[in-house]
């Protein structure tokens, strides 16, 4: 099992480089943890192709994200970060889907689903919008009611569903053949 385990760290090392992740990866191959690994496609990593790699890893589900502009979070005046040079294209981003086309458990998000099909709570109980490209936050659940502030929250039930929102994620659940 372990001699398993470093191959397959030895095959991945090349798209990760930080110490804590292979430390990470590790454990989590040793241990056969359920697990979904995200990616955030962009300007360095839309050419290339994962598929063995990701393959190897074998998690339950692989979300694959559109690098998203949100303004005063990576973009702007007030940003936080700043992530323009790593926006790519729609066709980009549908090219690199279509060279992971094979991997079964891969979840693309789009930015068009990103914006509308995820609720998204600040520290201080409010809703945050994200579907103008900015986040425009609701009055707090705590003074209006969890109902009252959904409808600002720009939350999109059908992209919701349309994206796999629900899925199952219980480990006795999920028939896993380790």
């Amino acid at each position: 099992m372990f001699l398993q385990v470093a191959y397959k760290l030895n095959t991945v090392v090349k798209h990760f480089s930080k110490s804590s992740v292979l430390a990470d990866v590790f454990i989590v191959m040793f241990l056969q943890v359920a697990f979904k690994l995200n990616t955030v496609v962009n300007t360095h990593n839309k050419d290339e192709n994962m598929v063995e790699e990701i393959m190897q890893l074998n998690p339950c589900r692989w979300k694959v994200f559109q690098c998203l502009l949100i303004d005063g979070e990576n973009t702007g005046p007030d940003a936080l970060r700043r992530a323009e040079s790593f926006v790519i294209t729609n066709a980009e981003f549908d090219e690199f889907l279509r060279r992971h086309k094979d991997v079964e458990y891969l979840v693309p998000e789009s930015n068009e689903k990103m914006q509308k099909s995820y609720l998204i709570l600040d520290e201080y109980m409010r809703f945050l919008d994200c579907t103008k490209g900015a986040k425009e936050h609701s009055r707090s659940v705590l003074d209006v009611g969890v109902e009252n502030a959904l409808n600002f929250s720009g939350f999109d039930e059908k992209m919701f569903f349309k994206r796999g929102g629900k899925y199952v994620w219980s480990k006795a659940d999920m028939q896993l053949d380790w």
